[in-house]
């Protein structure tokens, strides 16, 4: 599978997890990291294929690397999106938090498994999105 044809994919994939956790971006976000330690605590998981396509293919130049670029901005942004619709003061702010959770993820999923600090990702997404946007109805 290409670099494209798996940024693709894996986007639509994403996307799907997000649109089926219903309407509340804070519940799509959630939805997003889930999918993301499965697919990390898969024993075929060998880590991110963006990152590897990035240290494959330096030259900025080169299809497969603008490919690994353009899906990390979109996630980057995806946040940036569903974190402004949370009514967040700076959207930009807590999506490069998030990416950098997504990026750990990935990260240390690869080099120290699911049962590593990748398991606590979730948990860390609810404390950004709660210290930043708490639920209407929380006390």
């Amino acid at each position: 599978m290409s670099s494209f044809t798996y940024t693709v994919v894996r986007k639509a994939g994403l996307r799907w997890c997000a649109e089926t956790a219903g309407p509340d971006p804070r519940d799509q976000i959630l939805a997003i990291f889930d999918a993301v330690f499965t697919q990390v605590s898969s024993e075929q998981y060998r880590g991110c294929p963006m990152l590897m396509a990035l240290a494959e293919f330096p030259d900025a130049d080169l299809p497969a690397h603008r490919s690994a670029v353009a899906a990390k901005s979109w996630f980057h942004e995806t946040m940036g999106e569903l974190t402004g619709r949370l009514g967040v003061d700076d959207p930009g702010e807590v999506a490069d938090h998030l990416t950098l959770v997504f990026e750990g993820l990935h990260a240390s999923g690869q080099s120290l498994g699911p049962q590593g600090p990748a398991r606590r990702a979730r948990s860390l997404v609810e404390l950004i999105l709660s210290a930043t946007a708490p639920r209407p109805d929380a006390p």
